[in-house]
């Protein structure tokens, strides 16, 4: 009997191995899910903040081409392009209200309120000229409100750039760079809609 080795020692290595390399495997799939969840969310938010630098440009733009028109007719297609606004408010109200932006906002609340401010601003815009002749005095200030207003909300949303790949996506999910020109932004778009509400 004792020239027999015992086979526990041996059978626990075995499975200690076995453990170790299942541990490792869930390990990995975990990490991975979190890694795709991440970049899932970013490309998300890239595409929200997308919206708002889109709702940006199309505001300034299309104010600064109203602005020197004189009849109804050539107003029209400037007036489609406003209406264009409507379907990026969503968006750009989602990626600004989120908490990585301002931790204290209670989002849902956040959201509703740039909502409500980017429709005044698109609001503002639509109602401009919806008559025959030159615009009016009232109407010129209104534009030149929402020219200046669409410029300065575009610069400050192009101070971070979208990202276009999955690091750069992760990097969004987490917060980095783009809370702070989104959290400008917000704060110049209730300043905007305020000035034209007044």
């Amino acid at each position: 009997m004792s020239g027999k080795r015992s086979l526990t020692v041996p059978i626990l290595l075995i499975v200690i191995t076995g453990l170790a390399i299942l541990i490792v495997l869930l390990l990995s799939k975990v990490l991975l899910n979190n890694q795709s969840s991440a970049t899932d969310k970013g490309k998300r938010l890239a595409e929200q903040y997308a919206s708002c630098q889109a709702f940006a440009d199309t505001l300034e733009s299309t104010a600064k081409a109203l602005d020197s028109t004189t009849t109804a007719v050539e107003r029209l297609p400037l007036m489609a392009q406003a209406g264009q606004l409507v379907s990026l408010e969503d968006g750009c109200a989602a990626a600004l209200s989120t908490k990585a932006v301002n931790a204290a906002n209670d989002e849902e609340q956040a959201k509703q309120e740039l909502q409500a401010q980017l429709a005044v601003l698109q609001s503002s815009l639509a109602g401009v000229g919806v008559h025959e002749g030159p615009l009016t005095a009232e109407e010129k200030a209104t534009l030149a409100k929402l020219q200046e207003g669409g410029a300065g909300l575009s610069g400050i949303l192009k101070q971070y750039s979208i990202p276009t790949e999955d690091d750069r996506y992760r990097q969004m999910a987490a917060g980095a760079e783009w809370t702070k020109p989104a959290a400008d932004a917000a704060q110049k778009l209730k300043s905007i809609a305020g000035s034209l509400s007044a």
